[in-house]
């Protein structure tokens, strides 16, 4: 997780280099809140989004967790 992420996202600035994202941000009227306190992200929410890494291996995951 990237605190500096967060903040642009609670910015309404793309964390990301994208045109359509950063446009989108950056005009549309969104009640978006990022966070990193999962309790205050699921509180009251109607919807949650989670980002994972775009070539994310559950499996590899999984493996690495295993003691």
């Amino acid at each position: 997780m990237i605190p500096e992420k967060v903040e642009l996202i609670n910015q309404k600035k793309s964390p990301i280099q994208d045109d359509y994202i950063e446009k989108y941000l950056a005009e549309k009227d969104l009640n978006l809140t990022a966070t990193l306190d999962a309790e205050a992200a699921y509180k009251d929410a109607d919807f949650v989004a989670i980002a994972v890494p775009t070539n994310y291996d559950s499996n590899a995951s999984r493996q690495k967790a295993r003691p």
